[in-house]
């Protein structure tokens, strides 16, 4: 249908003629006038004029293309009939019908009843009537975009505002294509008016149950049409379901969504060598279905975080617990209730009793491996795999002790630092006595000689290595612990005591200090466990003894005499000893001889002193 801006018609004059009957029924002439308005010209390309009898079906058909009845704001007068014949349909109501361009419902402008009776054909009556006609406003919505202005589809979220996923837009524009006439029914719009169809989207029509409309049209909705919110207004009224609150935890470091960052934190363990006693992880909660009606409340506000705290795998096993590893508070709803809730379970948790094993096994380098060290993946007893509970390290791996406890390809290397015959490698600890243990090596050449004590007893004792063969890889050999050996008594003599005498024969004594005891019949340690012995045989030195004679007399009275002595032996020397002497001799009488004289009195003899000579 072309759309008219303006009406076609204003005023219809319709003006017949009718020639008086003789054998048919003449129709001299059937006049029609109007006025035309605007947009016209360039819509309308010719003007249609259809007859009907009462039935409806066709009589008379007419069609006028003049230039001048095409132009805007012109009067209109045209014959539609000229002395034209009709039989005997043309009695009763006849329907005149006008169009435009083509004839269809769309392009009809008029609709009039014209009747005829056999009495108007017996004589010349020439009537013309003046009539107003009805018509009705005649308009469309088209679609624009958001401009108001370019036509088009332009469906765009439109709020509310603080959720843009609620409502879809459509703007649409109103064009009238025929005005009203006469007591016609008016537009329901003024020209090019612009509504605004508001409806809820999808996700918003289910979240309410109600049926969703793609593209409310208002040409073909009438409620639209009144109402361009109408179902917008709908949604707004219609109650909210009872939903419960969806939300999920996602993992953030410092706000941030660095998944997968964990840390450690909490208080250092002061009997542990680890540090920080726990680890943490935050995680944030995040909104995904907002609560309506009178569904549950989230656990949680909206961009909440938590810190979920839990001792490290070391410090678990310190209380005997259980380990988790990064608890998850959308799958663990006690992490979700109380994010330090495994936390909590270790600080209110006793340090349980000591175990006491029965069974000790220590293993000690008996022979070097051929080849770079001891290399071990796993270790079985009684073919199920050792725990780090059970197990010591007394001499720490160059590296991956770790990898003992699992059946991999990895392994644990002993190759430096303290790596040598006679190293307690490491114990394991049992309840129940141990009959075999199996240990995997990467190859043959990775593997020492042992010796394995089980409570202190040697049960193997390996006095060579597995050789410098490179495959089977990896390997295993089985140590059987129910077999009996020969163990011999082992240990060492103590140094001699010092010996009771220096001289002439004394003794001396020294102990066995035992390190292995004799096991299985094997040789027994020396006894008894003391041994003596003779020492410092050799003869004591014995000195000279005895004593000097008297004097004898001075040789001289004065002047210097000598007089001497001789030694008596009474034990003769020995081994050494000191000799004896024999005589001595000392100068005596050294005064000065008297000068003889008057008065003088001769000088005595001395009768001793002086000087000794031997």
């Amino acid at each position: 249908m072309i759309l008219l801006i303006a009406i076609i018609l204003f005023i219809i004059f319709l003006i017949y003629s009718i020639k008086p009957r003789s054998e048919g029924y003449t129709l001299e002439g059937l006049k029609l006038s109007w006025k035309n308005k605007a947009s016209i010209e360039g819509n309308v390309t010719k003007w249609i004029v259809i007859l009907k009898d009462k039935s409806g079906t066709k009589i008379h058909e007419y069609e006028n293309s003049d230039a001048g009845n095409l132009k805007d704001f012109t009067d209109v007068t045209m014959n539609t009939v000229n002395k034209k014949e009709f039989d005997n349909r043309i009695i009763g109501d006849n329907t005149l019908e006008l169009y435009y361009n083509k004839v269809s419902s769309d392009t009809k402008l008029y609709t009039k009843t014209v009747t005829f009776t056999e009495e108007d054909f017996g004589v010349t009556i020439d009537t013309s009537k003046l009539e107003e006609i009805d018509i009705d406003c005649v308009g469309k919505y088209v679609k624009v975009k958001k401009d108001n202005t370019t036509k088009g589809d332009e469906r765009f979220a439109c709020g509310p505002a603080d959720d843009n996923d609620i409502y879809y837009c459509q703007k649409w524009r109103y064009e009238i294509e025929r005005e009203k006439m006469g007591s016609g029914k008016a537009c329901t719009r003024e020209d090019n008016y612009v509504i605004t169809v508001q409806w809820p989207t999808e996700t918003a029509a289910s979240f309410k149950k109600l049926d969703f409309h793609t593209d409310p049209d208002p040409n073909t909705d009438q409620n639209v049409s009144n109402e361009p919110q109408y179902y917008k207004n709908i949604w707004d009224n219609a109650p909210d379901p009872d939903i419960d609150c969806v939300g999920k935890y996602v993992k953030v470091y410092q706000g941030w969504p660095i998944h997968g960052y964990k840390y450690y934190c909490g208080e250092i363990q002061e009997d542990s060598p680890f540090g920080e006693r726990d680890n943490c992880i935050e995680w944030k909660y995040e909104i995904q279905t907002k609560k309506s009606g009178s569904g549950n409340a989230c656990i949680r506000e909206d961009n909440d975080v938590i810190t979920v705290q839990w001792p490290r795998k070391e410090i678990a096993e310190l209380k005997k617990l259980d380990f988790h590893d990064e608890p998850d508070p959308n799958t663990d709803q006690n992490v979700s209730n109380e994010p330090q809730y495994y936390k909590n379970i270790w600080d209110n948790t006793p340090y349980p009793e000591p175990v006491t094993y029965n069974y000790t096994y220590e293993f000690i380098i008996n022979k070097l491996s051929a080849f770079s060290g001891a290399k071990i993946q796993y270790i079985k007893i009684d073919d199920v795999l050792i725990t780090e509970e059970q197990t010591t390290i007394n001499k720490s791996p160059a590296a991956g002790w770790d990898n003992v406890f699992k059946v991999d390809s990895k392994y644990a290397t002993w190759n430096r630092d303290g790596y040598k015959v006679g190293t307690k490698i490491f114990t394991i600890k049992s309840f129940e006595k141990i009959n075999k243990i199996d240990i995997t090596y990467t190859y043959p050449r990775y593997a020492p000689g042992w010796l394995i004590k089980e409570n202190g007893e040697t049960k193997i004792s390996e006095t060579d290595n597995r050789g410098t063969d490179v495959k089977p890889n990896p390997v295993t050999y089985t140590y059987d612990l129910t077999k009996t050996m020969k163990i011999d008594c082992e240990g060492n003599w103590n140094l001699w005591s010092t010996c009771s005498k220096t001289c002439g024969g004394g003794t001396q004594s020294r102990n066995w200090t035992t390190t292995t005891e004799p096991q299985n019949g094997g040789a027994a340690c020396p006894s008894p466990s003391t041994e003596t012995r003779d020492c410092n045989t050799q003869g004591c030195k014995v000195d000279c003894k005895g004593n000097w004679n008297l004097w004898s007399t001075c040789s001289k009275t004065c002047g210097g005499g000598t007089q001497s002595r001789n030694w008596t032996t009474t034990t003769e020397p020995q081994n050494g000893g000191a000799a004896c002497p024999t005589t001595q001799t000392q100068i005596c009488n050294t005064h000065a001889c008297a000068t003889r004289g008057v008065g003088r009195t001769p000088s005595k003899p001395p009768t001793g002193g002086g000087r000794r000579r031997r």
